[in-house]
């Protein structure tokens, strides 16, 4: 089975992972490449995932998860060849920024989700935390705005009564605007024109459908324009 599966920003490449490892796919002729793990990697009890392209399509971040203790790290790969080469412990869900100079990545992991944003150089310098969550929320997505500017990312909070689903974005001080709230959420991406398309289930007993929404979002500020 497939894991997670990331085209590259040219529409050249299909970087995808499976229990026998990375793969990256031309996708024009179907000829492909298996990027052996590091050799903390063991098939059964980790996992190696392709996380998120660079701009120039030429390397990917690729993310080794360890089942046992919840350990990731994140690494580049590229595909001209070579080794990957680590750039931090404890970093998983990556994001590229859209000029590829900076790295968005999730951190303190637990089994539900993650409760930190760092963001970092592009080379795995200069690390920096946006937000830490409590410990009654989480998130599972991180993803940049077009103009790299901010970082949004869907955010979870186990209320006493019920759990709350929401978009959130940040600035690079770290302060958080809302976008929208739904129980149904699921996923979601930023789209160049600025909308954000995300995911919404149907209510049951059709919760295994699900429908796309749409809302605009000023980038510049971070706040949803007009209703979804």
């Amino acid at each position: 089975r497939v894991l997670n599966a990331v085209i590259s920003p040219d529409g050249k490449y299909m970087a995808y992972d499976d229990l026998s490892g990375l793969h990256i796919k031309l996708i024009e002729t179907g000829e492909t490449q298996t990027i052996p793990p590091p050799a903390n990697v063991q098939p059964g009890g980790s996992y190696w995932v392709p996380s998120a392209w660079f701009p120039d399509g030429t390397k990917l971040l690729a993310t080794t998860l360890e089942l046992r203790g919840l350990q990731a790290s994140l690494w580049t790969v590229s595909i001209l060849g070579g080794a990957p080469r680590k750039l931090r412990d404890n970093a998983s869900w990556a994001a590229v920024s859209p000029d590829g100079s900076r790295i968005a990545f999730a951190s303190s992991l637990s089994e539900a989700g993650a409760h930190e944003i760092w963001v970092m150089s592009a080379q795995g310098d200069e690390p920096r935390r946006l937000v830490a969550l409590d410990g009654n929320s989480y998130f599972q997505v991180i993803t940049w705005s077009p103009d790299g500017r901010r970082i949004a990312y869907n955010k979870f909070h186990q209320a006493p009564d019920k759990l709350e689903v929401s978009i959130e974005n940040l600035d690079m001080e770290g302060h958080a605007t809302r976008i929208v709230s739904d129980p149904r959420l699921l996923d979601f991406c930023w789209l160049r024109d600025g909308r954000v398309i995300y995911v919404n289930s149907e209510l049951p007993p059709n919760e295994t459908d699900s429908n796309l929404w749409q809302i605009l979002v000023d980038m510049r500020t971070g706040q949803p324009i007009g209703k979804p």
